[in-house]
């Protein structure tokens, strides 16, 4: 799931960096200032369902590319 939380960090740059630039917000500022740690403190919330259908197919797929080989 490397990409997939990848592509959620960019997403949520873009969301922050789009917040401040509409609000002015000092907060945001800061997150962005120190995006690395800022990072670290967010939490991906998703209901367990979901994540699990999410590994599953990601284990197929990697299944299908074992086989395939």
């Amino acid at each position: 799931m490397g990409d997939v939380l990848r592509f959620d960090a960019e997403r949520l740059r873009i969301l922050v960096e789009r917040h401040h630039l509409h609000t002015g917000s000092a907060r945001a500022r800061e997150l962005l200032e120190d995006w690395g740690a800022a990072l670290k403190c967010f939490v991906k919330v998703m209901p367990r369902d979901y994540k699990r259908a999410l590994l599953q197919a990601q284990e197929r797929a990697t299944a299908k590319a074992v086989a395939a080989e």
